[in-house]
């Protein structure tokens, strides 16, 4: 479902829809990939007692100083944290091991700030309505409280699928998926 390179270039990362697990395969010097050094099956279940929902892996992403990933859970709605290990190509759970957006959150991308200090998550409230009119909201997520916690939500219009920070960390893009544009928002204070 997603694919990330680490910093140097020398792991792909990958979060697994289906199989509801993420992973690491090693790039080999001519660019191949090498069979997988690292392994995590994402566990638990989300939804409801009448209709459970399996751990359904939807992105993974490096922290900006490549020391640690985090996957975006849609089916159990928590954000798996991992310890990164770029040498070994390694993900080793970190003691919080997860962080919840909320019941029914799905959360899908994941963006650092460049500070490090925190993120942005997308989430799609996986309710039984129709998908292009569930309720949409970006979980602003302090990285520097232990254990991390949510911030605040922020309402956006309509599925927010990738995001990026500007280099400089005063702007957040987000693309919508059923508005069919990119929305730019300011950021404050987290320089």
């Amino acid at each position: 479902c997603h694919v990330s390179i680490d910093k140097a270039g020398k792991n792909v990362l990958v979060a697994n829809y289906g199989g509801g697990s993420c992973g690491v395969l090693p790039v080999r010097a001519d660019g191949s990939l090498a069979e997988m050094s690292s392994f995590q099956q994402l566990t638990g279940q989300g939804g409801t007692p009448e209709k459970p929902i399996p751990p359904r892996g939807h992105s993974i992403n490096l922290s900006p100083d490549n020391h640690f990933a985090v996957c975006g859970d849609a089916g159990t709605d928590h954000v798996w944290i991992y310890k990164f290990d770029g040498e070994k190509g390694t993900l080793t759970p970190t003691e919080q091991a997860k962080v919840s957006p909320g019941p029914t959150a799905a959360p899908r991308h994941f963006a650092f700030h460049p500070s490090g200090k925190f993120a942005v998550l997308s989430c799609l409230d996986d309710s039984p309505r129709l998908v292009h009119q569930a309720y949409s909201h970006l979980a602003v997520i302090d990285l520097t409280s232990q254990p991390a916690r949510m911030l605040y939500h922020l309402d956006v219009e309509s599925l927010p699928e990738g995001m990026e920070f500007s280099p400089d960390g005063s702007q957040l893009f987000v693309g919508l998926t059923y508005a069919h544009r990119i929305v730019g928002y300011d950021v404050d204070g987290f320089r």
